[in-house]
């Protein structure tokens, strides 16, 4: 990053006032419920003395941050920790996400904790269910696919595109059919098919000059692609740190089939809230000319990532956007886009505890 060397977001103020060592976040309803520092610069050491991370880079400390600001630190790229933080963060429970500087995720420092295994317990018990597993499963699907309708509703309100209006219908009739789906696998289909409307409803009407096709991401080839999987990367590990919170496994999934090293269950809850999020940020950018093609960098002649410059501001976007208040659809309550994801956890905690509690997915409208 060019200007700031780390993002911490504990409520809402600008940049500059998260980065004030005498900055104290008043409370609020909207203070954010997961506090994120974000260390993006190549070459910075994290570091901590007494009440607070100590942020250097060629031996001087420019940044210090309350310890009580952080809930999860993301470390993207080359920057280094010293075991008095590791030591901090494992007592803490505080998550440590390795990643590199384009969001490719290595690992995590993370303490072993076995206080939830009843909890645990049931969600094995749970997951061999198949007809637990579809039933939740249609439920995250139509919350995806509505989310992503509404969507390209919005959008069709402010920029009058035949397409929008084309995929929003198909995206109706995909919305019909999941209640008709007998299997995981249709179920699947049914989700894959509405996610090729949905990108193709927006690579007809988004500028030719972002050269955006089709979703693709192992690598993205254009900078709407690298855009949307590093805004995913971001997605899942909030998803990831609730689901802990919370007691859950974030690795015993239902809709995601499980498999070693993958949290499936991360990848399930994260579904409803892709397009309302990582996409409006994303499309946010774009039709507003935010950044430009050239904010981005294509490596080894196809893989396309963000520069530093475009890293910081779509981190702060994606920030913003988490921290941003709305109504939410099931109960009501004034909540920020984070809350909904913790609310959205306890009540799938509650579901596979007591699956005649009903999961009901965080549609809007």
């Amino acid at each position: 990053m060019q200007n700031t060397n780390i993002q911490l977001k504990p409520t809402q103020p600008s940049i500059n006032e998260a980065q004030n060592d005498n900055f104290h976040p008043e409370p609020s309803d909207n203070n954010p419920r997961i506090k994120t520092l974000f260390l993006a610069e190549h070459g910075t050491t994290l570091g901590k003395e007494h009440e607070r991370f100590t942020l250097k880079k060629d031996g001087k400390i420019i940044k210090r941050i309350p310890l009580i600001h952080v809930n999860q630190i993301m470390i993207f790229g080359n920057s280094q920790l010293t075991t008095q933080v590791m030591q901090f963060c494992l007592q803490q429970n505080i998550p440590i996400y390795l990643l590199s500087g384009q969001g490719r995720y290595f690992g995590m420092i993370d303490a072993f904790s076995t206080d939830s295994v009843t909890l645990h317990k049931q969600q094995f018990k749970q997951a061999d269910n198949p007809r637990f597993c579809l039933e939740l499963a249609k439920q995250l699907i139509k919350g995806k696919i509505s989310n992503t309708r509404l969507i390209l509703k919005r959008l069709t309100r402010h920029r009058q595109a035949q397409a929008f209006e084309n995929g929003s219908i198909k995206l109706n009739a995909s919305l019909r059919q999941i209640s008709q789906a007998q299997t995981l696998d249709q179920l699947r289909g049914i989700e894959g098919n509405a996610a090729h409307i949905y990108f193709q409803a927006i690579a007809t009407t988004v500028d030719p000059k972002w050269n955006f096709h089709k979703r693709n991401k192992q690598p993205p080839t254009d900078p709407i692609n690298a855009m949307l999987s590093y805004g995913y990367t971001l997605l899942f590990y909030n998803v990831y740190s609730f689901l802990r919170t919370r007691g859950l496994n974030p690795h015993i999934g239902h809709l995601h089939a499980m498999r070693t090293g993958h949290p499936a269950l991360a990848s399930d809850l994260m579904e409803e809230f892709r397009s309302i999020i990582v996409d409006a940020v994303v499309l946010n950018i774009v039709l507003n000319n935010k950044l430009n093609t050239e904010d981005f960098e294509i490596k080894n002649n196809y893989a396309c990532h963000l520069n530093a410059k475009a890293r910081g501001l779509f981190i702060r976007q994606i920030e913003n956007k988490l921290n941003a208040a709305i109504t939410h659809p099931v109960n009501g309550l004034k909540l920020d886009y984070r809350r909904c994801i913790e609310h959205q956890v306890k009540n799938l905690a509650n579901h596979i505890k007591n699956p005649e509690t009903p999961y009901q997915p965080c549609i809007l409208r």
